[in-house]
């Protein structure tokens, strides 16, 4: 239910507007889709079970569920004022050289403490998450959201998700865009527990419950959701 809706400057309900750390929280949704139709196996597998190109890095002891409570322990600045920040590197290396270039970053980073006993947010990681579930479940990331989330959760608008570069793929941590509408009905299927507005099921309540409690190492963090 609309209960106020205001636009400006020639927008209108159809209009789309890109997210930034919103669409982190939509990985979060997907990962519960992929461990319901088996893409995943579990979030104690190892990251370097579906991504071997970062095989003898930092991340050899990372889990999935290290990498969604941003714990993983591996070095990285966020600082979005730094210019030499790894984010700031990153968004560099994304546009000139693409994923494959940002891997290869992520790949070169050292280990800061143990997995699983630091919070560090840490946007880099979540195109790493990104990734894990291009290669596990065969699809990009744009339509395995249609198939899972979008689809099912009666959205009346088509959205998409932003590249850098044509033909390469989507960032897991940002440039989901869509209407206000359909923002508001993805928040909505969260508060629900997982269900749309006309009664279907499309997350296991399971997975919402447990991706918005808290991590052990961060009191306002889940699976890559804020909360409280």
């Amino acid at each position: 239910r609309v209960v106020a809706e205001r636009y400006a400057h020639g927008h209108g309900p159809g209009s789309v507007w890109v997210s930034f750390s919103v669409a982190k929280s939509a990985l979060s949704l997907l990962y519960g889709a992929a461990l319901q139709d088996g893409s995943l196996r579990s979030l104690d597998d190892p990251v370097t079970r579906y991504l071997p190109s970062l095989r003898g890095s930092a991340y050899d002891d990372v889990t999935l569920r290290h990498l969604l409570q941003m714990s993983s322990g591996v070095a990285w600045n966020e600082d979005e004022t730094d210019p030499k920040s790894d984010l700031a590197r990153t968004g560099r290396i994304a546009r000139t050289g693409g994923m494959n270039d940002l891997l290869a970053y992520m790949k070169r980073l050292p280990r800061k403490a143990p997995p699983g006993t630091v919070f560090n947010y840490n946007t880099g990681e979540t195109n790493v998450a990104g990734a894990v579930l291009r290669a596990a479940t065969g699809r990009t990331l744009a339509q395995y959201l249609s198939e899972k989330i979008w689809q099912p959760a009666g959205m009346e608008a088509d959205a998409y998700w932003l590249l850098l570069r044509t033909g390469d793929s989507e960032f897991g941590g940002c440039c989901i865009s869509a209407t206000l509408r359909d923002y508001g009905r993805l928040g909505l299927l969260a508060l629900r527990g997982g269900v749309a507005a006309d009664g279907t099921r499309v997350v296991a309540r399971e997975w919402i419950a447990a991706s918005t409690t808290p991590a052990p190492t961060a009191p306002n963090y889940g699976y890559l959701w804020w909360i409280g």
